[in-house]
């Protein structure tokens, strides 16, 4: 497959899995809850890490320690081609949707990994937006250095 074929594939995927994600939330919104509790949350994201580094899986926990900042540890895996990658790191997030007066199922955060990518030290910055279904369950992207698009549980 050339690198053409590859663009278009990817484009494609991605338009399509928008498309999806959007009649998702419209469909649950009566029911939708906060996309950040807060001081004591705690949330597993699961996601596909759709580039930057390859195509991956991600998987995260975060803490909720006050209304802004929230952090944790996540591990991810890529494998592009015959080559495979795993990567673990700790994160941070400054959640802005009491400050810009979000709705309470939107949240906007601004964060960043720092750990151990590919053997070396790195920190990556990202934008992040998670949107909430229910109350344990929603969706969210984080786009920077790489992007990734997935769900996440509360417990």
């Amino acid at each position: 497959m050339t690198l053409f074929t590859k663009s278009i594939c990817w484009h494609s995927s991605i338009k399509m899995f928008v498309l999806v994600c959007f009649l998702f939330m419209g469909s649950f919104m009566a029911f939708a809850q906060s996309a950040y509790e807060g001081e004591g949350e705690d949330r597993i994201n699961v996601a596909w890490a759709y580039y930057g580094r390859g195509n991956g899986l991600s998987v995260l926990y975060d803490h909720g320690f006050s209304n802004l900042i929230s952090a944790g540890a996540g591990v991810e895996f890529y494998f592009e081609d015959s080559e495979r990658e795993t990567s673990f790191f700790g994160l941070v997030d400054l959640h802005l949707k009491e400050v810009l007066g979000l709705p309470e199922r939107l949240d906007l955060y601004p964060g960043a990994e720092i750990g151990s990518f590919a053997g070396s030290f790195d920190i990556y910055p990202y934008l992040g937006i998670s949107f909430a279904i229910s109350e344990k369950f929603g969706l969210f992207t984080e786009i920077g250095e790489r992007g990734t698009v997935g769900v996440y549980f509360n417990f």
